[in-house]
């Protein structure tokens, strides 16, 4: 879950309500790795933030929680290149 500090409670919302949706059929939802960004964080603070902490090689899928529409394209594009669905 990579998201700026100004959405942490819609972020944590979020997972919350993904855990008790795959919870009803029976899949199990592990807590995600958590990067946290500063306030008002541009697209190459997410791309760095994703590759500090992000491990292409273990991570199931990614999400990204960005208000921003013009950021997100470059955002999944640096995700699509590590082969990190999102």
């Amino acid at each position: 879950m990579v998201y700026c500090s100004e959405d942490f409670d819609l972020t944590t919302e979020l997972f919350n309500s993904m855990k008790r949706a795959m919870g009803r059929p029976g899949m199990r939802v592990e807590d995600p790795e958590w990067v946290e960004l500063m306030q008002n964080s541009r697209e190459n603070d997410y791309i760095d933030g994703i590759n500090a902490s992000l491990d292409p090689k273990i991570i199931i899928f990614a999400v990204v929680v960005i208000k921003r529409k013009e950021a997100k394209k470059k955002i999944k594009a640096h995700l699509d290149g590590l082969a990190i669905p999102s």
